[in-house]
């Protein structure tokens, strides 16, 4: 006996769903669409020093969660499960070299972010931090709750005779 059309609708769209939250799970629980890269390019006008090997790390939530060891003047991709949506720190250090970190970086879905460090001999850290002056959420919520806590008391205060 042949299913019914509406049947075989259903059946058809239980199966396409089925396949997509297979694939997903194939590609590391992340649809296409939702990949994140992080392109590091590493520049070094230094001579003797191109060609050394750098070590760089994507730190999230105060973890790393993907490391690479590249050459200075080449780049190296992250792009596995470790890379999600979110903001990141992304730190290059190297033997001889200053470390660089850039602070804030984020990371949209379906698209690559490409950042360039430009690599000096030296000793000590030098970090680059966006949007430093942007709150974090709990600062804001925090202020915003003791505003609205004022502007109660003020309409308080005025509902009184």
């Amino acid at each position: 006996m042949r299913p019914r059309p509406s049947t075989r609708l259903v059946l058809s769209i239980a199966a396409a769903i089925s396949l997509t939250t297979i694939c997903a799970s194939a590609a590391g629980g992340q649809p296409p669409h939702q990949r994140a890269s992080i392109a590091v390019f590493l520049q070094v006008s230094a001579e003797g020093y191109a060609g050394r090997p750098a070590l760089v790390s994507a730190i999230r939530d105060g973890r790393i969660v993907e490391q690479h060891e590249a050459a200075l003047t080449t780049g190296t991709a992250m792009e596995g499960d470790s890379i999600r949506i979110g903001v990141y720190d992304v730190r290059v250090e190297g033997e001889g070299l200053v470390t660089e970190v850039k602070r804030g970086v984020h990371v949209f879905a379906g698209q690559k972010t490409d950042l360039t460090f430009q690599m000096r001999t030296g000793k000590g850290v030098h970090i680059v931090e966006y949007a430093a002056g942007a709150l974090p959420r709990e600062e804001v919520a925090a202020r915003l709750e003791k505003l609205e806590a004022q502007v109660a008391a003020l309409a308080k205060m005025r509902a009184q005779p």
